[in-house]
């Protein structure tokens, strides 16, 4: 009683409200239901009749959630034992009987800063979290109309962030002669600072006029020099292509981008003509070459991200692209958003969960 009594005096002479309970399943009590938040910290003994000063810790630990609740044990016991089992309960510091009025008072000033440091690290967590979920309703609405049925082609997508925002983009609209563009492209990394980088090429081939729209490899060269003079630290893959209805051509520029597949009747491939190139924005300075393949009435192309070809099990094991070409030819003549969903399938199934380590973007073409 007398030593409640003194810490209580040294405290509140500090200027901290203090609330003295006479036993450790009152001091759970007055911490139940949410009341911890009326209070910053607790301070038990170590030896307590009924319930110890180490098994209220794990009480109060288990109990209160949310900010860190600071936890002082008190004890005459200078075994280094002690103190490991202390820390090892949950307990932050520990205070030496006697008590000295200066090591007290250090100790819980030191234990509030800490409670302190996480309140502030919890609602910059929070502020993050609103600005990511912001930058999240920007990106969802910049994306192009879920599925596009022009005579020329149809396009379905899937886009699934592996965080709030992506670094995948893709596109897909109408130049003024009627040509098709459609496009997928993978900045390098995750999360806001590729999603951030992967806007600005986005909103720069929506709005820039002076960009070589209808030829995939000059613009491949004008983003390439774009990105190294502004000296922007990072560079995307992409494959961009341009399709002509009047004669069902495709022309086309693979930067460093993984190769579509090709659906012709019942049969999937990865055609060679579809591979090749060098990210762009990296400025090497090997340049860019355009390709060109005739299309047919009925083939379908699959454009994608990463996500899907490095798509790795738990055990670490990299999916088969055998399986992807396999799915495709299983479904060969389904709908595109069905081929897309059942890709999709596929990626969880081999994760084995529905949040993926890396951007996943899926378009399907059909051409007409």
């Amino acid at each position: 009683m007398v030593h409640r009594r003194l810490l209580r005096h040294y405290l509140e002479s500090w200027g901290y409200e203090v609330e003295v309970v006479e036993c450790g399943r009152s001091a759970l009590a007055a911490l139940a239901d949410g009341r911890a938040s009326s209070f910053d910290g607790l301070i038990t003994d170590l030896h307590m009749a009924g319930i110890d000063g180490l098994s209220l810790t794990r009480m109060v630990r288990m109990q209160v959630r949310g900010a860190h609740f600071p936890i002082l044990l008190v004890s005459a016991d200078d075994d280094p034992q002690f103190l490991i089992d202390c820390l090892e309960a949950g307990a932050d510091d520990f205070v030496a009987k006697p008590v000295f009025p200066g090591e007290l008072r250090a100790r819980v000033r030191a234990a509030l800063r800490m409670r302190e440091t996480d309140l502030l690290l919890r609602d910059a967590k929070r502020q993050l979290e609103r600005d990511l979920e912001a930058a999240q309703g920007l990106q969802q609405a910049m994306l192009p109309a879920r599925f596009l049925d022009t005579p020329a082609l149809d396009v379905a997508w899937e886009f699934i962030p592996s965080s709030y925002v992506a670094g995948d983009f893709f596109d897909c609209y109408t130049l003024e002669d009627g040509r098709q563009v459609f496009y997928v492209a993978d900045s390098v990394g995750h999360g806001a600072a590729s999603a951030m980088f992967g806007f600005f090429v986005r909103q720069l081939l929506r709005s820039n006029a002076q960009m070589p729209l209808d030829d995939p490899a000059a613009l491949c060269e004008a983003l390439d020099a774009l990105i190294t003079e502004q000296s922007f630290d990072r560079y995307l893959t992409m494959f961009y292509a341009v399709y002509d209805p009047s004669n069902r051509s495709l022309l086309y520029c693979n930067a460093g981008h993984p190769m579509p597949y090709l659906l012709r009747g019942d049969s999937v491939t990865q055609a060679p003509w579809l591979s090749g190139g060098t990210p762009v924005g990296m400025g090497l300075g090997l340049g860019y070459e355009n390709a060109r393949f005739q299309c047919r009435a009925g083939d379908r192309l699959i454009v994608y991200s990463d996500g899907l070809s490095e798509a790795h099990s738990p055990e670490g094991v990299e999916i088969d692209e055998a399986q992807i070409a396999e799915t495709l030819e299983q479904c060969h003549a389904s709908q595109l958003h069905q081929q897309l969903a059942l890709l999709i399938s596929l990626v969880s199934g081999w994760c084995q969960h529905d949040v993926f380590d890396d951007d996943l973007t899926l378009m399907g073409v059909r051409f007409k």
